[in-house]
Formats: structure tokens, C-alpha cells, sequence
């Protein structure tokens, strides 16, 4: 039989590792490829035999080539991105490079090499302002820097389709919560102190509500689709990945007070406050739903709590090194 293998650049970060150990768990051959910064080797699972990591920025060209050509996978995942909004706020020109220069050069060796299957990591944060849940057929306009760096990775990765006739999936993934969190997104933040014990939770905007997707989900969600493009050549998919559900800032707060079972005393922090935010970010999940028949299966209580419990573990660790 076979051994069926997959290319993941930015492997080694959050979203990357789950997707890693998704298709190592299914026996595929995976070659991750990632600058491990913010990226991590212990991410990754220890000692497998069927994941090798590469090294190697995706802006070099030539090395991403070199990588992908001689590995000869059947399908490349490109995660590798820039993605903490406030950081490519306040350094736009990186963001653009990382984004979009990056994205070219992994679909230009996907060229060279002739492979057969895309699957490209875009956002959510491509849609406008919007109340409501985001269909896919909305019209794009992003409120940031970022998003737009994705939106032209979008079109970067449709132009690529349409010239190599192969399958390709954009997968719009909503706000993705769990282990190995690579930016100070809110959840993190929040953990963080409160596994400080501090008295205080500092936070930002209180009222905006996120669709949060734990990262083990969004790793079924991307192979499944990238496994539902085996079967259809020549198609582009342009598809959402999120839960449907929306929950604010306070009402996180809410649940992780029920799950501590301890009040904690919400202060906002003026340095904290984004001056621009979305009030709402909520998937239409229909078309996910009917290529893939998927749903999460970790609602957003257990999520927490898992969470919770590894980040008090991982300090553990850390003190103890």
C-alpha cells in the first residue's frame, strides 16, 4: 500500500501541530516545514517516525521548493502566516511579505512540483462588518491589515487553481482556542492570569462576540476537506469553519468562572482595548455542514476546561525546566 503524504508549513504552531497529529494518527508520511518562531519543535508529536520537521523560512523560495519537490506529498497545507492582528497592525509591510510573498512562493513550488491538492489557511477576518452569521458568498471586505493579507492569499490560491487545474480548498477558520497557542489571543490571556492567581482578570473590549472553534476541531475539519478534494479534481472550495455559536467577552468570563468556580473581578484595561473591533464574528456553517457532514465535537465548556487544565500543566512544566 501506498504511503500517502502531506506537506504542512507552520506545522510546528498551533493550528499546524493539531492538523500534524490529525494525519500522523491516520498514518500519513508528513513533512512539516516551519521557522519554529513563534513555531515549536515540542509541539510536534516525539519520536514519530512518519513526521519529519524542515526548517525554513517560506519566503525562501528556493528552499520551499526544494522541500516540497523532493517529499513529492499529495496534498500541501499552508498555515504559515503572520495572524495576531494588534502585531500585523503595527507592522504591515512584514505581514504583507509573510502573507502574501509567502503564499505565492508555496504555490509556486506546488507548481513545479505538480501537486495534485491545496489547502489554504485563510480567516474569517476577510468578511465585512456584519450582523449575523458570515455565509461564504458574502462579499469580502476586511476591517484589517490582516485580513486583507488573506483575502489576496485567496486570490493567489484561486489563480493557482485555475492554472494547474488542481483541487483546492479555502478554508475560512473562525477564532481557534486550545493547546499550544502561539499569540496572546483573549482566552489565553485570560488562562494566564488566571493561573497567576491574580485577583484582578485585566481585559480589553468586553462586548464583542467570537465564534470560538477548539483547535482539535479545526484539524478534523482541514483534513476532512482536504480528503472530501481527493474526490473532485479541478474545484475550488471556499469554505468556513466554525461552530455557528457566538459567545461575548463577558460571557467567556462567565464560563470560566463557572468552571473555577471562582468570582473573578473584571477590570478593564484602556491598553487592552482594541480601537477598532467587530462586535460580532459568527460562521455560517451550512456549506461546511454539507461537504463534510461536520460538527464540532467539543462544545465550549469541555474546550475551557481541557484548556485550562493543560495550561496549568504546561507552567508546571516550564518551572520545573
Amino acid at each position: 500500500m501506498t504511503t500517502r503524504k502531506a506537506f504542512v508549513t507552520g506545522g510546528a504552531g498551533f493550528v499546524g501541530s493539531a492538523l500534524v497529529r490529525q494525519l500522523s494518527n491516520n498514518g500519513w508520511q508528513v513533512r512539516v516545514y516551519d521557522a519554529l518562531n513563534p513555531g515549536k519543535q515540542d509541539f510536534l508529536p516525539k519520536n514519530a517516525a512518519n513526521i519529519d520537521l524542515c526548517v525554513g523560512n517560506i519566503l525562501d523560495e528556493t528552499h520551499v521548493e526544494q522541500a516540497i519537490s523532493e517529499f513529492t506529498p499529495e496534498v500541501v497545507f499552508h498555515l504559515a502566516a503572520i495572524h495576531y492582528i494588534p502585531y500585523c497592525n503595527a507592522h504591515p509591510l512584514e505581514t504583507m511579505r509573510v502573507n502574501v510573498e509567502g503564499t505565492e512562493s508555496v504555490l509556486r513550488a506546488c507548481r513545479a512540483a505538480s501537486v495534485p491538492r491545496v489547502v489554504f489557511a485563510s480567516t474569517a477576518a476577510v468578511y465585512p462588518a456584519h450582523t449575523g452569521p458570515l455565509h461564504e458568498s458574502l462579499t469580502a471586505s476586511p476591517l484589517d491589515i490582516y485580513g486583507y493579507t488573506k483575502l489576496f492569499g485567496e486570490q493567489l490560491v484561486e489563480w493557482h487553481q485555475q492554472q494547474t487545474k488542481c483541487s483546492a480548498v479555502i478554508a475560512r477558520l473562525f477564532n481557534v482556542y486550545g493547546p499550544r497557542e502561539t499569540s496572546q489571543h483573549l482566552i489565553p490571556q485570560l488562562l494566564e492570569q488566571l493561573v497567576q492567581g491574580t485577583e484582578e482578570i485585566l481585559v480589553g473590549n468586553i462586548e464583542p462576540k467570537r465564534d470560538y472553534v477548539y483547535v482539535d476541531d479545526i484539524a478534523r475539519a482541514l483534513y476532512d476537506l482536504a480528503e472530501m478534494a481527493h474526490e473532485h479534481s479541478d474545484r475550488l472550495f471556499r469554505v468556513n469553519i466554525g461552530t455557528g455559536t457566538e459567545y461575548s467577552v463577558r460571557e467567556v468570563l462567565e464560563a470560566l468562572q463557572q468552571i473555577t468556580d471562582r468570582r473573578i473581578n473584571i477590570v478593564q484595561d484602556p491598553a487592552r482595548v482594541r480601537p477598532s473591533d467587530r462586535p460580532n464574528l459568527c460562521a455560517d456553517v451550512s456549506t461546511l455542514r454539507s461537504l463534510i457532514g461536520w460538527t464540532p465535537s467539543t462544545d465550549f465548556h469541555q474546550g475551557l476546561t481541557d484548556l485550562l487544565e493543560w495550561t496549568v500543566n504546561r507552567k508546571a512544566e516550564l518551572v520545573v525546566a
